[in-house]
């Protein structure tokens, strides 16, 4: 077969590309306007993902410093809360050894008061049963209840030695 000349301007490779222009070229400018605006859209997300990352970490930041200042001044707070709650507890520690050494010395005095008192008995009792005659059942009564005292002298001596003790410590 013979070419024509149509034939071999049909088979020119700008005669092609100007039929596939014609064919699917509207289809191609689409394809490519939307591959551009998908392009811009993508960039624009991008740079919105950027910028929101961005502003996130600082609002985290300064939230984060928030927070520390909040933290330092709850910790300040609470150890001036714990020094006053401590200098309480020494004020009213001293206060109860002042208390103590008081009581110490009064219940010391009382027994000193006893004790001389006591001696004081003894000796009138003594004296008495050397001007008279006394009779056995009076002098037991009278040894008894001087016994009972003297005990209660030791009761005495025992609590001023406990309280002596504690308030040494």
């Amino acid at each position: 077969m013979a070419k024509t000349p149509d034939d071999t301007s049909a088979s020119n490779p700008d005669n092609i590309d100007q039929i596939r222009d014609i064919l699917l070229g509207p289809q191609k400018r689409q394809t490519e306007q939307r591959f551009e605006q998908l392009t811009a859209d993508l960039r624009r997300y991008q740079e919105e993902a950027r910028s929101s990352a961005k502003d996130l970490r600082e609002g985290l930041g300064q939230e984060a410093t928030k927070l520390h200042q909040l933290i330092d001044q709850a910790q300040s707070a609470l150890r001036a809360e714990l020094s006053a709650k401590v200098q309480q507890l020494e004020d009213a520690n001293s206060a109860l050894r002042q208390e103590l050494a008081g009581t110490k010395s009064k219940l010391q005095s009382e027994v000193l008061q006893v004790k001389e008192h006591f001696a004081g008995e003894l000796e009138k009792q003594i004296s008495l049963l050397r001007d008279s005659d006394v009779s056995r059942e009076t002098l037991a009564e009278l040894l008894q209840e001087m016994a009972v005292k003297l005990r209660r002298v030791e009761l005495l001596e025992e609590l001023t030695n406990v309280v002596g003790r504690k308030s040494g410590r």
